[in-house]
């Protein structure tokens, strides 16, 4: 809408702006609108990132350095979780290994489901906890336990708390020093009191059409979750 001699326009309709950039309109000041610059990637294991997940990748980037939301809709099998991981590991670790030295996973796993331990000893992990706050990832029950194996598998350095289950904590304390919480959709809405009070780093969704219908509960929650991007 417009505004004095300026015109409002939301966020997510910036791509509008493209064709203008050479009329001499004064355009906002977006980091990059070709999505040409390859981005510095994180360091994952056990797997060569393919040319369209890094595409898919530097996508992402330019969505976080210009304070923007989006959907990654890749099709199945194409490795959107794999993307989502090169996106945290890059933003916790900023592309380099936590480490100088190989660290067994089971090191810091208190369980087989990976549950990891907050009262390991953190010198041997080096500088191992970011500044930023952990990261929310929402899913159905049944894609834990992929998610899960696929950390492990790629971002073994990520530390990961499960908020699932009947065992829940009930302050948000207990996410410190995490970098991935990973919940259901189920539980946000039952928990979303509790969850707002935190300020995550990424909120990310997974099979996001399950929030597709304005008026039901579970939209209302997510709409309430606090997060930087």
């Amino acid at each position: 809408h417009r505004k004095g001699n300026h015109l409002r326009i939301r966020k997510y309709h910036y791509p509008i702006l493209a064709g203008l950039k050479e009329s001499g309109i004064k355009l906002p000041a977006f980091s990059d609108f070709s999505l040409t610059e390859d981005q510095p990637l994180p360091v994952l294991k056990n797997v060569e990132i393919r040319p369209y997940q890094i595409h898919g990748y530097n996508w992402m980037v330019f969505l976080r350095n210009n304070k923007l939301g989006g959907c990654l809709a890749d099709d199945m099998g194409l490795g959107k979780t794999l993307q989502a991981l090169a996106v945290l590991s890059a933003t916790y670790f900023h592309g380099k290994q936590p480490a100088n030295e190989i660290i067994p996973v089971n090191r810091y796993l208190s369980s087989p489901g990976m549950q990891l331990d907050l009262f390991d000893d953190s010198d041997y992990y080096g500088n191992k906890f970011s500044t930023k706050n952990c990261s929310l990832i929402v899913m159905p029950l049944s894609l834990v336990h992929n998610w899960m194996e696929e950390i492990k598998r790629f971002a073994p350095d990520l530390k990961v708390f499960q908020h699932i289950g009947t065992s829940r904590p009930i302050k948000t304390t207990a996410f410190s020093g995490y970098h991935i919480l990973l919940t259901t959709y189920g539980t946000i809405r039952n928990d979303i009191e509790m969850l707002q009070n935190y300020h995550f780093h990424y909120v990310i969704l997974d099979e996001s059409q399950i929030i597709k219908n304005a008026s039901s509960k579970i939209f209302s929650a997510i709409k309430k979750l606090r997060c930087e991007h």
